[in-house]
Parts: C-alpha cells; sequence; structure tokens
C-alpha cells in the first residue's frame, strides 16, 4: 500500500482507480454509496468519515476522487492514517476497500 505525505495547512485531492482482484478496473455504476474511513488502527472505529467529498470521476473505470480541505487536515494528530473507501453497489452488496496510508506532517 502506497503511503502518501500530507502537509498540515493544504488542500489535499486524492484520485485513484479501485480494481476487482485480477487487476480489471472495477466498474462503479450503479453505485449506491460511496464513503472514505481513516483510521488510526485498521482494527480501530474511523476517526474521520467523509462522503460528500467523495466524488466518482469516471464508473466504467472505477475512478474515484477524494478533496480533504485544509481544516479537516489540520484537525488530524501528526500520524499515520490508513484510508479505506466503503462501497455499496446496486445490488446492495457491501465492500471495503483499503487504499492509501497517509502521513501527516
Amino acid at each position: 500500500m502506497e503511503v502518501k505525505q500530507v502537509r498540515k495547512g493544504t488542500d489535499y485531492k486524492f484520485v485513484f482507480s479501485l480494481q476487482n482482484p485480477d487487476g480489471s478496473p472495477k466498474d462503479l455504476t450503479g453505485t449506491l454509496s460511496i464513503v472514505m474511513s481513516l483510521y488510526k488502527y485498521v482494527w480501530d472505529e474511523p476517526v474521520l468519515q467523509l462522503d460528500e467529498e467523495v466524488t466518482i470521476t469516471d464508473a466504467e473505470s472505477g475512478e474515484i476522487e477524494i478533496k480533504m480541505d485544509a481544516s479537516v487536515i489540520e484537525s488530524l494528530e501528526y500520524r499515520l492514517y490508513y484510508i479505506e473507501i466503503d462501497h455499496e453497489n446496486a445490488l446492495s452488496q457491501k465492500l471495503s476497500v483499503p487504499v492509501y496510508t497517509i502521513h501527516i506532517i
């Protein structure tokens, strides 16, 4: 999993594509909900969840964009966090996908 450094006091945008286990793009057409969860520890409850800041930019290729304001980043401690995408598809199946580790600096 890639580690991204995120500096306090700045806006940050993550753009990435979800993939199926075989490496093909995850088709997000018909998605009912998509939420970003931020964890201090992967086994713990999320410290932050964003939904309106998460956008599917290309459903067929599984491309997602997450925008984090400077004020959100400023509220976080200096440490590592884990980002997970919680996706509910058109069949109401729920999927959680770890996508990044971020280091607040």
